[in-house]
């Protein structure tokens, strides 16, 4: 029989083990879907959105999709990381059609109202802004937000024709592309040069788009989608048209 001391030994040691498996299988608690740490609390988020409509000319056959880069870094990015902490998901959205809609970008977050109330009011009073709806680079900044009744689901600015389990899922997909998409141009336009006009803004732009057209070209087959494809263990996929969200 062991002694005394011995057996209040293995019985602390038993209880040490049992609490540290008590531990190990007790789950994390997590954060609700539809809110956002803040300050220590939690706060109810909604998808809100800035777009800026950007000039484009009739007679002018494409449109200058260099305008987006410029408002993407110069204007969006300082905004994106004054709030980052707050903001649960985000993304761009960049579209040019011949239609009432035209050639638009748009910058959308996942945040609580009052933050994504301040990023508009932010980004609408833009020194940068301001200059470019003069010169007549742009024709308007607009904030606008899904329907009120399904504005706080994740899955609110997702397409309505995808599965329910893309939709819920696909904000967290297209956050990663538009970060490296902004960090491209980070890398082919160093933040921080300065311009003293319009035109010469325009133009140093015009050559990161084109920068950043050669990367998707050059590369774009292996860094972007070949990647995603091995994720997806290289099944068939359907290439098919599919109605778009309208917000």
């Amino acid at each position: 029989m062991p002694e005394p001391m011995s057996l209040a030994r293995a019985l602390v040691v038993l209880l040490l083990f049992a609490i540290a498996a008590g531990c190990a299988t007790t789950p994390p608690a997590s954060v609700a879907q539809n809110t956002v740490a803040t300050d220590g609390a939690t706060a109810a988020v909604t998808w809100q959105r800035v777009r800026f409509f950007v000039h484009w000319p009739e007679e002018q056959e494409a449109p200058s999709w260099s305008v987006d880069v410029l408002l993407a870094q110069r204007v969006v990015e300082p905004v994106l990381q004054r709030y980052r902490a707050s903001i649960s998901l985000w993304r761009f959205h960049r579209r040019a059609a011949r239609d009432p809609a035209g050639h638009s970008l748009s910058f959308l977050v996942y945040a609580p109202e009052s933050v994504g109330s301040a990023i508009c009011r932010t980004l609408r009073s833009d020194t940068t802004v301001r200059r470019l709806l003069i010169a007549g680079v742009l024709d308007e900044v607009r904030c606008q937000a899904p329907d009120a009744a399904k504005a706080r689901l994740v899955e609110a600015t997702s397409d309505p024709s995808w599965s329910p389990a893309v939709q819920r899922t696909w904000p967290y997909y297209i956050m990663g592309v538009s970060e490296m998409w902004l960090r491209l141009i980070d890398e082919y336009s160093p933040p921080g040069s300065g311009f003293q006009s319009i035109p010469q803004m325009l133009t140093h732009y015009e050559s990161v788009q084109q920068k950043l057209s050669e990367t998707w070209k050059d590369e774009g087959g292996h860094a972007f989608l070949h990647h995603l494809n091995a994720l997806f263990a290289y099944q068939p996929v359907d290439v098919v048209q599919r109605r778009q969200v309208k917000f």
